[in-house]
């Protein structure tokens, strides 16, 4: 029996890519019998508690927010970093941690003070390109200042960790940028290839009444193709091209689930190109598994995306993608390569709407086959494989 130590910067109550990593991780360290203790930060709508359990996954709690006001807690933020160590001079003190596994750069940090030589750091994207200019909705000093600081948190997590893993060769490219601004080439040769897995307990296909009982729940219309996008509304994740993909188009529906600081201006963007009757927003969703199961084609409409959660969680529920093939920097065909996907040849909107509109119906075979490959490729991503590569070294 192992004793594993997952952090990042935020968890309970947090249901992105990073968190849920970290839920389906601790569920197979627990099914091999391991003990598992999540670090992150205290949920901020509760009584602050050091310890606690959920599901027999051990958490340790750092305060990351000391008041409401945002402004107080920027001036405390001294105190933040305090805790946090405490936090981990705790985990240090009371448990004998065989391998540390952190998914935040910031956090990577003080965990590699306690337990270098045993902490992976397994990446989520790289800050010089996810704060890129063109993927955000402001841009200002501050901005720049604070890009450069995540950049050499970047560096410090992929110099000081034992083991970095990244999930795509995208990641990997990024990664060597990240060592080559800091003149670090041999970062690179600990740097190893992995794939991500897909909880297929909770996401996979259905069909028939009971498809149509779930569209109907949801208010989606049955005599549309329903289009879906799934992210947090920034602008890397290109749902403005989704929505311009959208004009003149009589035979989709769009779907959004997902908020963020450009939600508004997406409704604003809708009306102006006339589309808000083929569009719903739904804003942020704790059942995002009942949109894949009652939606016809997962929409990758990212410009930016280091791996594509969602592409996974997507064709486990059988679900065809449709994607762009150029003018992004995606990791969608090395995931995808030719199976189950449409390319879109590029971000113009003519070659988006003409695309778009000749996609194939899903009473017809061809779309029988692209969701049968869609579902076949899923097979390839398994969480239970990612969490015992990350642990091999373990004598």
């Amino acid at each position: 029996m192992k004793t594993i130590l997952l952090s990042s910067l935020s968890y309970e109550g947090c249901y992105g890519g990073v968190e849920n990593s970290l839920r389906y991780l601790s569920k197979s360290y627990k099914r091999n019998g391991d003990d598992v203790i999540v670090l992150a930060s205290a949920s901020s709508d509760k009584s602050f508690e050091r310890f606690g359990d959920e599901d027999g996954v051990t958490l340790v709690r750092f305060r990351r927010n000391f008041f409401d006001n945002k402004y107080l807690n920027m001036m405390l933020f001294p105190l933040f970093i305090l805790d946090l160590v405490w936090a981990l001079s705790l985990i240090k003190h009371k448990y004998s941690i065989d391998k540390s596994i952190c998914r935040n750069q910031f956090i990577c940090f003080f965990v590699n003070l306690f337990f270098a030589k045993k902490n992976v750091y397994l990446a989520p994207g790289f800050s010089h390109r996810q704060s890129a200019k063109e993927n955000m909705t402001n841009e200002g000093l501050t901005l720049t200042l604070r890009r450069k600081l995540h950049m050499l948190f970047d560096y410090a997590a992929l110099r000081f960790s034992q083991s970095v893993y990244v999930f795509s060769n995208n990641m990997l490219e990024q990664a060597q940028e990240v060592s080559s601004s800091f003149s670090s080439e041999s970062i690179v040769q600990k740097i190893s290839l992995t794939k991500p897995g897909v909880d297929k307990s909770v996401f996979f296909p259905i069909g028939g009444k009971e498809k149509h009982s779930l569209k109907e729940s949801l208010g989606l219309p049955h005599d549309k193709v329903v289009l879906l996008c799934v992210g947090r509304c920034v602008k890397a994740k290109g749902f403005e091209l989704a929505l311009q993909s959208m004009v003149s188009n009589e035979q989709c529906h769009l779907v959004i689930v997902g908020d963020g600081p450009e939600l508004d201006n997406l409704k604003v963007l809708a009306s102006s190109l006339h589309v808000e009757q083929s569009v719903t927003f739904f804003g942020a969703r704790s059942d995002v598994k009942s949109f894949y199961q009652a939606s016809d084609y997962f929409f990758m409409s990212s410009t930016y995306e280091p791996l594509g959660q969602t592409i996974l969680e997507a064709i486990s529920c059988s679900l065809p993608v449709l994607a762009f093939e150029s003018n992004v920097m995606t990791a969608t065909k090395e995931l995808m390569q030719e199976r189950g996907v449409i390319y879109i040849k590029n971000t113009e909107r003519d070659t988006m709407k003409s695309s778009i509109a000749s996609i194939p119906t899903v009473e017809s075979n061809d779309y029988k086959l692209l969701s049968e490959s869609a579902f076949e490729l899923s097979a390839l991503f398994d969480w239970d494989k990612l969490a015992q590569d990350l642990v091999a070294d373990i004598e």
